[in-house]
């Protein structure tokens, strides 16, 4: 039996898309493990001035147990990769019994709290329930914090910088996708020549894979790491040379970004590195020859 719930749309500053599904499974092996005890607490009968609060109390139900059972989520992730998360609640009652929460979810610290779900289930005694979300990813890199309400239990992602191979696209927010295809490396472009060492051309190719106007990644929001030196690129306009921009639906735009870097350098030394800063949040895609950084 698979229970839908109704998708409530998170605050914009999360830029997180998500639905949830309550499904009935067996027990997977869990991270954690907890317990909340839901309900009122009967009066003491033997103060008079209590005794309307005792009698009303007779009629309530025992307090109710809730069990977490356990959390299964992955504690960190590259931005644009999908995640998912899960948890297990167990009714410990000896009779049927109600949970409800709701789901909170934020990315970053600074940022509000949104009801991503709001979970009410009917739980036969002893029985239990799997709460998994779909897989979805962040925009931006941060904390993504799941609380669910009702049992104080917190779960946290954390979204780090992108790491691709040469070649791979990186999907932005906005629509559009970029990747650097390859690195080259020159003595000399049109009438430039390197001050004190060697050009790194990283060849970035652009995409506005929406169906509306975008702005492609800029020139100059480039880098190269070269253990630990950082390069900025150059202002070098000749040939075919990388220019990024607002552009419409599925235009491209590819060419080279141009950098100085030592004589002895070679491209596994290289990471180029795309990074933008936006008031909603950072994001940062790394290229290398293998996809890794030491």
């Amino acid at each position: 039996m698979i229970s839908e719930y109704h998708t409530h749309h998170l605050s914009p500053t999360t830029f997180i898309k998500r639905t949830y599904v309550l499904k009935y499974m067996n027990r997977r092996e869990y991270l954690a493990s907890t317990s909340l005890f839901v309900g009122g607490v009967a009066g003491c009968a033997e103060d008079p001035t209590t005794q309307q609060s005792t009698t009303e109390s007779e009629s309530t139900p025992d307090p109710t147990p809730f069990e977490l059972v356990g959390v299964d989520a992955p504690e960190e992730v590259e931005i644009g990769q999908s995640v998912s998360y899960a948890f297990e609640i167990r009714n410990t009652a000896e009779q049927e019994q109600v949970f409800e929460t709701d789901i909170r979810t934020r990315l970053g610290e600074h940022s509000d709290w949104g009801i991503a779900n709001t979970w009410t289930e009917r739980m036969p005694a002893g029985e239990t329930r799997l709460l998994e979300s779909e897989p979805f990813t962040a925009n931006y890199m941060g904390d993504f914090a799941v609380d669910i309400a009702a049992l104080d239990e917190r779960i946290t992602i954390v979204f780090s910088n992108a790491n691709l191979e040469y070649g791979y696209n990186f999907d932005i927010w906005n629509g559009a996708t970029v990747s650097v295809v390859d690195v080259e490396f020159a003595n000399q472009i049109g009438s430039y020549v390197p001050e004190n060492g060697q050009f790194a051309r990283a060849y970035v190719s652009a995409t506005n894979a929406s169906n509306e106007v975008v702005n492609l990644p800029a020139p100059q929001d480039f880098s190269v790491l070269v253990g630990n030196s950082e390069y900025e690129p150059l202002n070098i306009q000749e040939g075919d040379f990388y220019e990024g921009g607002e552009v419409q639906p599925e235009i491209l735009r590819e060419g080279f970004v141009t950098f100085e870097v030592g004589d002895n350098v070679a491209i596994e030394d290289i990471v180029v590195v795309w990074s933008i800063t936006q008031p909603d949040g950072s994001v940062s895609a790394y290229w290398t020859e293998d996809g890794e950084r030491e």
